[in-house]
């Protein structure tokens, strides 16, 4: 059956579009035109005057860092500071936050603070506003309006006005309930006014009590979807609410400082053991090569800001798709999308356990091949503004129904305790050396 179309307007095309994608009486692919525009995402672009660039729209997170100044180290630390070998350890920890989809901008190093390098004292970054801080004892103002003028670009800014006192290392965010603890950096005062300054946003901030350490990051990081990773001589993790608590080593006091991206938690390799635990539990991790900032008293989450992405769709945005490539992703799906964003859901492609780099399937029973089944899925889902954590629904192509105890098991891993509805489906064949596939439903993110 060959169906007809007439060609809309663009403006006409956005009113059209049904509320749910499942109203679609016809293949989305008949619905666009094909033309090299369209194969990369895009309408044609005689479809009219509007912009339709939004639908393009790489959904892509910012990590804002420091460049080490050429004086780093002139202060007396804990051990002497090798430069070369803390500008290289910098330089991978970029490549790596690269590496998992996030776009790099690096401060320069301010001429009056040379030893500066940490960059989230001086802010607490949301998906609605940035709030520059007030840290109390520190001289580092022009640190401060750097990162503020950064921030400017990308956020409405609001400020915390001495003499109240917040620190950005006292602010741990859990969704949203934001936990901030009294240090010598933060005050009841500026836990207030930051209270004060975030919940006309929708926000909720509780005091927590920090014993033993310089910052509540430094006892205590989040790990999505619901994992705290704690050193618990120093926080009490049950202030936290029902979350799945993940103790340090004891012999690694400062490991939980720890900064996930993109579904992937960095730890610092100073910490193997730890990073092990967190492994135990199902969690994605990555060694990271920090030894020479740990002598600066800096962990990884006070080397760099993420910005998550602020929104699928600026808010007068017309309804309608978008349309994703994920070129790190293995799956090469030719003129279809790997993934189309709707209505605030993300629809992913099945996706093949293939290895990226390779272009082959990787070698293993079903179970290896699910996990990286699962993999191609979060990056797709990563382009698409989403995650793992958001996902509702998974759908298993199975070739040999007695390996579904292994394909489980691989989702439990992956998954981490988060808990979508799955249905899984017999079928065979599958493309040569593939013994599963996975295609996901998730709700994009809110922000």
């Amino acid at each position: 059956m060959v169906f007809a179309l007439a060609r809309p307007r663009w403006r006409d095309r956005c009113q059209s579009i049904p509320t749910d994608i499942r109203d679609f009486p016809i293949p989305l692919s008949c619905c666009v035109r094909r033309t090299s525009g369209t194969e990369r995402g895009r309408w044609p672009a005689k479809a009219g005057r509007e912009n339709p660039s939004i639908y393009n729209r790489r959904i892509t997170m910012i990590a804002f860092l420091r460049e080490p100044g050429p004086q780093f180290g002139v202060r007396d630390f804990r051990a002497p500071i090798d430069l070369k070998l803390l500008r290289k350890q910098h330089s991978q920890l970029v490549a790596i936050l690269k590496e998992l989809g996030a776009q790099v901008k690096l401060i320069p190093a301010s001429p009056d603070q040379p030893d500066g390098v940490s960059v989230d004292h001086a802010a607490v970054v949301l998906p609605e506003v940035a709030v520059i801080t007030q840290p109390r004892g520190l001289s580092r103002e022009s640190e401060v309006e750097t990162i503020a003028t950064a921030l400017a670009n990308h956020r409405p800014i609001v400020r915390i006005v001495a003499p109240a006192c917040l620190d950005g290392r006292d602010v741990v965010r859990i969704g949203r309930t934001l936990f901030a603890g009294i240090s010598r950096h933060t005050s009841a005062e500026g836990i207030a006014e930051f209270a004060g300054t975030i919940e006309p946003y929708g926000y909720e901030v509780r005091t927590v009590e920090v014993h033993g350490c310089a910052h509540l990051k430094f006892a205590c990081t989040f790990v999505p979807p619901h994992f705290l990773v704690a050193n618990t001589s120093w926080v009490d993790g049950n202030t936290f609410g029902d979350l799945v608590l993940i103790p340090v080593d004891e012999g690694e006091p400062f490991a939980a400082n720890t900064l996930t991206v993109a579904g992937t938690t960095l730890v610092s390799e100073a910490f193997p053991k730890t990073e092990q635990r967190l492994r135990d539990a199902g969690i994605v991790t990555r060694g990271v090569q920090v030894s020479e900032f740990h002598k600066a008293e800096a962990g990884l989450t006070g080397l760099c800001l993420i910005l998550e992405p602020r929104s699928v769709r600026p808010a007068n945005a017309p309804v309608g798709l978008r349309f994703v490539r994920a070129p790190r992703a293995s799956a090469n799906n030719g003129h279809f999308a790997q993934a189309v964003v709707h209505a605030g859901i993300v629809y992913v492609a099945g996706q093949l356990p293939i290895d990226p780099k390779t272009g082959r399937p990787v070698e293993g029973a079903a179970e290896q091949q699910t996990e990286q089944a699962l993999r191609n899925v979060a990056t797709v889902l990563t382009e698409s503004g989403s995650s793992l954590a958001r996902v509702l629904r998974v759908t298993l192509y199975v070739s040999d129904l007695k390996t579904l105890d292994g394909v489980n098991a691989a989702c439990a891993r992956v998954f981490a305790g988060h808990r979508p509805a799955q249905f899984v489906v017999p079928t065979k064949p599958l493309q040569q050396g593939c013994l599963v596939a996975a295609e996901v439903i998730a709700a994009v993110a809110a922000e």
